[in-house]
C-alpha cells in the first residue's frame, strides 16, 4: 500500500517522494518527507480526497496504513472525479 501512495503522488505531482530506497529506511526521513509532500499537495489543485487516500497509504508503520479493501471503498476510487 505504501508503494500504491507514492506512485500516486508521484502521478499528480510529477515527483518523487523518495529518492532511494535507504530513505524508506529511516522513520525520521519518511515522516519528514511526506510532511513536505503534503505541504506540496496543499499548494496544489490536488483535491482533499485524493490527498486524504495518499496519507492512509502512506503512513510509516505497515499496521497503520489503509487496508485494500479499504481503499477498494475510499471515495476517491468510488466516485467519479467530476464530483469530487
Amino acid at each position: 500500500m505504501f508503494s500504491a501512495g507514492t506512485l500516486l503522488f508521484t502521478f499528480l505531482d510529477a515527483s518523487m517522494i523518495f529518492q532511494n530506497f535507504s530513505d524508506i529506511k529511516n522513520k525520521e526521513k519518511v515522516e519528514s518527507r511526506i510532511t513536505r509532500a503534503f505541504d506540496m499537495i496543499k499548494k496544489k489543485n490536488i483535491s482533499p480526497v485524493c490527498s486524504d487516500l495518499i496519507h492512509k497509504l502512506v503512513r510509516y508503520k505497515a499496521e497503520d496504513r489503509i487496508k485494500i479493501k479499504e481503499v477498494l471503498k475510499h471515495p476517491f476510487i468510488t466516485t467519479p472525479p467530476a464530483l469530487y
